[in-house]
């Protein structure tokens, strides 16, 4: 998740050639657009946890809708949870998909700067966490 952090240095960026250049702005370009996703993320979260979509169509198309199989984003939250917690708990709560969310949540929760998730979005992901 974080090899990518020279990406989002404008004086790398600028020593880059040709397509690896192209590649770089645009992971930085969507990785500044991470509370968007986030956003969104969310509210396909509050329709599963509304069982207004059931989660075996909501899984697909939140796959589609998280640009680069969600490496920017994925990053974004990581970088967040790393300078709040450090890299331990990073590793630590980047195997567990949900825990690593929650993780992210709990350092939102006291950053005004990041996209926090909904209360039932995060209820939602507790109780599967439970569950699995």
């Amino acid at each position: 998740m974080l090899d990518k952090r020279d990406w989002l240095d404008a004086e790398h960026v600028a020593t880059l050639a040709g397509e690896w250049r192209t590649i770089a702005e645009t992971f930085a370009d969507l990785y500044r657009r991470s509370n968007e996703v986030l956003a969104d993320l969310d509210a396909r979260l509050l329709s599963v946890a509304r069982a207004e979509v059931r989660p075996e169509e909501a899984g697909p198309q939140i796959k589609r809708a998280l640009p680069w199989g969600g490496h920017p984003t994925g990053m974004y939250m990581a970088l967040a949870i790393e300078t709040a917690h450090g890299r331990e708990r990073l590793v630590s709560g980047a195997v567990d998909p949900l825990q690593f969310i929650l993780t992210y949540q709990e350092v939102a929760e006291s950053d005004g700067d990041l996209y926090g998730f909904s209360g039932e979005s995060v209820a939602y992901l507790r109780e599967l966490s439970q569950r699995h």
